[in-house]
C-alpha cells in the first residue's frame, strides 16, 4: 500500500505554497446585485423550480405515485465507492422482496442530489444508464451493478453484452490527487481562471465517459428536458449537482434555470473558455445552457477549499464584479439534503402520493463523548479537531435531525442509507458475500496471522481516509458496505416506497 496520505500531504502543500496565485478570487467592489430578493431578506438563494421542465415521472415504467430524492453526501472517494455500493443495494430491492429485477428501488429515484465526492458514485450511475439507453438499451435490462464489474458471466443466457463503459469502477478510483497537484504546478494555468480545469478533463473524460463515447460530452440537457421541446422525454433521474458560491456561501444547484438566474455567460471546460456574446435571444442561451458540460458541475462540487483552487464561471449580471466563483458543495450543503428536500417540495407532478428521501451519507465521526485521556484538550488539539471531525461530526449528526423534520415538511418519508450502520455487522462475513474478497482482509490488515479480525467492520470502514485516491481492497471494502448498509435497511426502504 502507498505510505499514508503522502500524495494527500503534497496536495495540501502545493495548495498552500500557490495560495498566493489565487488570491484575486476573494476581491470584489461593492455590490448588492443579487438574482433573487426575498420578501423578509435582501439577498436569499434561489428556489428550486423545475416546472420549466419534464419531469421524470414521465420515464417509461416509472411508478408516478412515487417521487423519490436522493441526496448523496460528500468525502472523496470514500464516499463515491460507498455510495456506489448502496445504490447497488437500492437496486437489489423490489417490491415484496421478490427475485424480480425491474422495478426496483433504484430505478425509482427521480432525483439526486450530490456533493462533493458523492457526486462521483451518481455521476457514475448516470453515465452508465445513460450509455446503455444511448445504445439501445432497455431501461429494464439495465443493472449498474454489471456496468461496474462486467464480466464473462454477464452474456450467459442469452444477454447482450455490457452496453457501458468497461473501465466505470475504475474511474471511481482514479488517482485524482495526481490529477489536481499537476494543475497546481501547471505553469501555463498558475494565474489564471483554469487552473481547475485540470480535474474537470479529467472527470469528463473518464468518469463521464467521454472517452467511451469518441469525444462526446454529458451536458445538462441530457439530463434537464425541457417542456419546449417535443422531441425527447426524459430518460435520466434528474441529477442537481450542488457547489457553493465563495462570496456569499450560498446553494448553487447547476439546473439549466439557475445558471440563468445567476446569468451565467462563459464557463471553461478542456482548458477552453466557452462563453455566450449576449443572453438576448432566449433560443440561443437555453442551447448555451444546456450544452454546458456535467463535468463542469461535477468539479465545482468537488474543489474542496483549500487543497483546489475554484471553478470561475462568468456572468452578466453585474458588471463591476463579472465572476461566480465555485466551492465544493458540502460547504453550502453538507449532506445535500437541503436542495433534496427543497425539490421534494417542489414537486408538482400530478398523481404523486407518497414522497421519500433516501440520505446516503457516508459519516465516519465518532459516536461517543467521552475520552480515555485525563489531560485537558492543549490548543493545538482542539483547534485541528474543531476544524475537521468534531465539526464534521456534529455538524452531520444535526443535519440528519433537520433533514427529518424537513422531509416531514416536505411530506417525506426519510430512509438514512449511512456507514455508522456497519457498526451493526458482526464480522466480516457478510461481506465477503458481497464482493470484498478474502485477501483484502490480509491487505488491508484486518486480520492477524490466524485470521482473526483486528478491528470490527465499523472500524475498517471509518478507517479509509476521505481522499480523492483510493486502493482496489478499499474500494471492495467500501462497496461491499454500502451494498450491505442497503440490504440492511430494506425493510425501511420498502415501507417508505409503499412495498409491501
Amino acid at each position: 500500500m502507498r505510505p499514508p496520505a503522502a500524495h494527500s500531504l503534497l496536495l495540501a502543500l502545493a495548495a498552500l505554497a500557490l495560495a498566493p496565485a489565487g488570491a484575486g478570487c476573494a476581491t470584489r467592489q461593492a455590490s448588492v446585485v443579487h438574482p433573487h430578493r426575498g420578501p423578509e431578506a435582501r439577498f436569499q438563494e434561489i428556489p428550486i423550480e423545475l416546472q420549466a421542465y419534464k419531469s421524470p415521472q414521465r420515464r417509461r415504467a416509472q411508478d408516478a405515485r412515487i417521487s423519490v430524492a436522493a441526496a448523496v453526501s460528500g468525502g472523496g472517494l470514500r464516499a463515491a465507492n460507498f455510495a456506489a455500493g448502496v445504490l447497488i443495494g437500492l437496486e437489489e430491492i423490489s417490491p415484496g422482496g421478490s427475485a424480480r429485477l425491474y422495478p426496483n428501488a433504484l430505478a425509482e429515484i427521480d432525483y439526486i442530489s450530490s456533493v462533493s465526492g458523492g457526486g462521483l458514485a451518481a455521476g457514475a450511475y448516470l453515465a452508465g444508464l445513460h450509455d446503455h439507453l444511448r445504445t439501445g438499451g432497455l431501461r429494464g435490462t439495465f443493472r449498474l451493478h454489471r456496468a461496474l464489474a462486467p464480466t464473462s458471466d454477464d452474456v450467459a443466457d442469452g444477454e447482450a453484452p455490457p452496453r457501458t463503459d468497461p473501465a466505470l469502477l475504475g474511474h471511481l478510483r482514479r488517482d485524482y490527487v495526481s490529477t489536481i497537484l499537476l494543475g497546481l504546478i501547471d505553469l501555463d494555468t498558475l494565474f489564471g481562471n483554469d487552473r481547475g480545469a485540470d480535474l474537470e478533463d479529467d472527470l469528463d473524460a473518464n468518469l463521464l465517459g467521454r472517452s467511451f463515447r469518441d469525444g462526446a460530452s454529458l451536458r445538462l440537457a441530457d439530463v434537464f428536458v425541457h417542456r419546449g421541446d417535443a422531441g425527447a422525454e426524459p430518460l435520466l433521474p434528474y441529477w442537481v449537482i450542488g457547489a457553493t458560491a465563495f462570496e456569499n456561501g450560498a446553494i448553487i444547484p447547476f439546473t439549466p434555470e439557475h445558471l440563468r438566474a445567476y446569468g451565467v455567460t462563459g464557463y471553461i471546460h478542456r482548458h477552453e473558455e466557452r462563453r455566450i456574446e449576449s443572453t438576448a435571444d432566449a433560443r440561443a442561451y437555453d442551447r448555451f445552457l444546456g450544452h454546458i458540460p456535467l463535468s463542469v458541475a461535477l468539479a465545482s462540487s468537488a474543489h474542496f477549499p483549500p487543497t483546489m483552487p475554484a471553478i470561475t464561471l462568468e456572468s452578466e449580471l453585474d458588471p463591476d464584479n463579472p465572476y461566480l466563483h465555485l466551492l465544493d458543495g458540502s460547504v453550502g450543503d453538507d449532506l445535500g439534503i437541503v436542495t433534496a428536500v427543497r425539490i421534494l417540495d417542489g414537486e408538482r407532478h400530478p398523481g404523486v402520493a407518497r414522497r421519500v428521501l433516501l440520505l446516503i451519507d457516508p459519516f465516519d465521526g465518532e459516536i461517543a463523548p467521552f475520552s480515555s485521556r485525563r489531560g485537558t484538550v492543549v490548543l493545538t488539539d482542539a483547534s485541528t479537531r474543531s476544524e475537521s471531525a468534531l465539526r464534521r461530526a456534529s455538524a452531520q449528526g444535526r443535519s440528519r435531525e433537520i433533514a427529518t423534520l424537513m422531509g416531514r415538511g416536505a411530506g417525506a418519508e426519510v430512509v438514512f442509507l449511512g456507514l455508522d450502520a456497519t457498526a451493526d455487522l458482526p464480522s466480516f462475513e457478510p461481506l465477503l458475500q458481497l464482493g470484498l474478497l478474502p485477501d483484502d482482509l490480509a491487505e488491508l490488515d484486518l486480520v492477524d496471522g490466524e485470521g482473526a479480525a483486528r478491528q470490527t467492520p465499523w472500524d475498517a470502514v471509518r478507517a479509509i481516509r476521505a481522499s480523492y485516491e483510493i486502493e482496489p481492497a478499499e474500494q471492495r471494502l467500501l462497496i461491499a458496505a454500502g451494498r450491505w448498509v442497503a440490504r440492511h435497511r430494506s425493510a425501511q426502504v420498502r415501507a417508505a416506497l409503499g412495498w409491501k
